[in-house]
């Protein structure tokens, strides 16, 4: 960008609507948290899980599964199955290949730990 008295070249940018943001926002929103992350770890691997696995799998309680159960699929990531006892759980079509995706992919910076996060305050 070439400054000219001071100030930057305005580029002529048209005006964007952040509106159409919403879905986008709620699906990372919804991925932004490590145990819904392993949830859907789960499923990707096992395709379609019942509540009580993942609760076995994770070694978390009922009520902390099944609500973030609930955010993945209110965000319209997973979908459900209502068998005689119990509900299954599964990714959406739409979404398999692109979580398969992010759950390869190793963070870059191996500055970005929790141990560290703690150390640097």
């Amino acid at each position: 960008m070439i400054r000219r008295n001071g100030m930057c070249d305005l580029k002529n940018i048209a005006s964007v609507d952040t509106d159409k943001y919403g879905k986008m926002e709620e699906l990372l929103g919804a991925l932004s948290n490590r145990t819904r992350l392993a949830i859907l770890s789960v499923i990707l691997e096992h395709e379609s899980v019942c509540a009580c696995e993942l609760q076995s799998a994770l070694g978390l309680g009922q009520p902390t599964v099944s609500s973030n159960l609930q955010r993945l699929y209110t965000a319209g990531i997973s979908e459900k199955r209502n068998g005689w006892r119990y509900t299954f759980h599964s990714v959406r079509e739409e979404y398999r290949d692109f979580l398969k995706g992010i759950m390869r992919q190793p963070v870059k910076s191996s500055s970005i730990t929790d141990e560290n996060l703690i150390t640097s305050r």
